[in-house]
């Protein structure tokens, strides 16, 4: 026989507790249910990722056709522009130099502080650069007198010093992304600086080989760089910065041979035509380019 279950006892001085009320019964949670945790739609968690502060923009420009397109316009712009300042308005290389690194560093300054990519400075920096890089390698081989050999050797130093304190320091040297201030200093200290040796090549291929064959050279570098960017396995950032050295002689002999007179194998442009011409090209690229990216994000 089962005993029978002995009922509890309530007692005056302990009050039974009061049942659940019928309405909220279902309600009751169960003791071996989880918490409830709120489920999160995978749109959500593209939405965050896109608007994370250091997700939501992007400060450098993507590395397209129209990127080069503008980068040859901007070195030439900055070797005619330079040279029609410093040399035919008599102002000389080390002013125009100064003038030019102020423009630099206002332009990058404001950069910087923009927190987002804003094409107009981007744009801005890298002529200044290329017009800085123009008057430093022109005092440099002109004014000082060091060979192109020896000035070019010297000019990559610091290129190598950038690097060197970028391993040391763990810094990045991405070229599609920027994360931080260290790298993006480490960034346009390069830019200036190969700006400079791209100048130095430009100026020793063109007194070596005149325009045409400092062109031809300079051109058949460029597509040795890109063969080698879709046939080999070399280090993209490696390519990158090659192209962007080797896009300085090529621009330097592309505006010598649109602005220097029919006697020495240039089609006789003038510099102020050219730099007026190449200045409305730039600005028609950032903006087309800018609207681009707008309709893409949008």
């Amino acid at each position: 026989p089962v005993s029978p279950v002995p009922r509890p006892q309530v007692t005056r001085d302990a009050p039974a507790a009061p049942r659940p009320h019928p309405h909220h019964a279902h309600h009751a949670p169960h003791a071996h249910h989880a918490p409830h945790e709120p489920i999160v739609a995978p749109e959500a968690v593209a939405l965050a990722y896109e608007v994370e502060p250091h997700r939501a923009t992007s400060k450098l420009p993507q590395i397209t056709l129209s990127f080069w397109v503008i980068k040859m316009a901007a070195t030439t712009l900055g070797e005619t522009g330079g040279d029609q300042i410093s040399e035919a308005m008599h102002v000389g290389y080390v002013a125009t130099f100064v003038l030019f690194m102020a423009m630099f560093l206002f332009a990058v300054t404001a950069q910087v502080r923009a927190g987002r990519l804003v094409p107009a400075l981007f744009w801005t920096v890298i002529v200044a650069t290329s017009a800085a890089g123009t008057e430093m390698a022109d005092f440099i081989f002109e004014t000082v007198g060091i060979g192109f050999v020896s000035g070019v050797m010297m000019l990559l130093a610091p290129i190598a010093v950038i690097f060197l304190i970028a391993r040391s320091t763990g810094g990045s040297f991405s070229v599609t992304d920027i994360r931080s201030r260290r790298d993006e200093a480490l960034y346009w200290t390069t830019i200036l600086t190969t700006n400079t040796v791209g100048t130095g090549i430009g100026d020793g291929l063109t007194a070596g080989l005149g325009i045409v064959g400092g062109t031809i050279v300079a051109s058949t570098a460029m597509a040795v760089i890109v063969w080698m960017y879709f046939r080999t396995s070399i280090s993209r950032v490696a390519l990158f910065w090659a192209a962007f050295i080797m896009t300085r002689p090529l621009g330097a002999a592309g505006g010598d041979m649109l602005w220097q007179p029919h006697e020495v194998g240039g089609l006789g442009l003038g510099r102020i035509t050219v730099s007026l011409v190449l200045l409305a090209f730039i600005a028609v690229m950032v903006a087309a380019t800018s609207n681009r990216d707008r309709s893409q994000r949008g």
